[in-house]
């Protein structure tokens, strides 16, 4: 393909007219001749089209008609360092310009949605974290890269996301037999099997866990304490909509058991003004 073929076919793919492509640098006689073939652009014009048209000029002037291996060489640095900055919409968004994308770029767009996901999902938004988490198991499944980590806890998250009352019931716990705790989520995963024996590095998970026990001691007042200490600081970073909806779900039965019925209603009301919330 010549570099005026090259020219004339990015140009309708873009939809874009050659008005359009010519802005105040080129006119359109001549923008209508390098098309054609008849006139050869200059450095700065050549730059110019380049950059209307959204690919690299070494692009235009190559004999290689694989234009993703450009735009990727383009790109490539400015999404890993984003990468790095787990500023993960843009390294989406930046992918999202590109012609193609290959197993590297589906890793990361795999990971990029992963963390998503889980961010949405733990703030409440359980709509918008389970299609980020859909995504991340397409992106997962079609790259040749170690994605195994990501996968299991997808498994949870997604649980999470489709059902936040009884997560358990979404995935089976054995695909966590032998998954190495190297990621701080694998304590929210010991936390939603409720397992009391893992020794705890957040202490919310700790303290409410150690509330259950009480409860199951029928020590109702001091289980209702211990919650309320979590309740009091739910602002902190290390709290997430599930924690808060389970303790808010045993705040209003340590209420019903104490008879004190007002507050039930109040702790009850949290909770389902939570289940509203997490339609989002």
């Amino acid at each position: 393909m010549t570099l005026g073929e090259k020219i004339k076919e990015l140009r309708k793919n873009r939809h874009i007219t050659q008005s359009e492509l010519c802005g105040d640098k080129i006119t359109r006689n001549m923008l209508s001749a390098i098309e054609c073939d008849k006139a050869s652009p200059s450095i700065s014009t050549l730059e110019h089209i380049a950059s209307r048209l959204g690919v690299p000029p070494s692009y235009l002037l190559s004999n290689d008609e694989n234009l993703f291996f450009y735009e990727k060489q383009a790109s490539i640095a400015h999404i890993k360092d984003a990468f790095m900055e787990k500023k993960y919409q843009s390294c989406i968004n930046a992918i999202g310009k590109l012609s193609d994308t290959d197993d590297e770029l589906r890793y990361i767009l795999a990971h990029s949605h992963f963390e998503l996901g889980r961010k949405f999902v733990l703030r409440g938004s359980l709509v918008s974290g389970l299609n980020h988490l859909k995504l991340a198991k397409g992106y997962s499944q079609s790259t040749i890269y170690d994605t195994e980590q990501i996968d299991r806890f997808l498994l949870l998250f997604s649980a999470l996301a489709t059902n936040i009352q009884a997560p358990l019931l979404e995935f089976e716990p054995q695909h966590f037999e032998d998954t190495l705790d190297t990621r701080h989520d694998y304590e929210l995963y010991r936390y939603v099997l409720g397992d009391t024996d893992y020794k705890y590095k957040n202490p919310i998970f700790a303290k409410h866990l150690e509330a259950k026990r009480l409860m199951k001691d029928t020590n109702y007042r001091a289980a209702l304490a211990l919650l309320e200490e979590i309740a009091e600081e739910k602002k902190a970073d290390k709290y997430n909509c599930y924690v808060m909806f389970k303790v808010y779900t045993d705040m209003e039965q340590c209420s019903k058991q104490l008879m004190n019925f007002e507050n039930a209603y109040k702790y009850s009301s949290k909770r389902m003004s939570m289940l509203e919330g997490f339609k989002s």
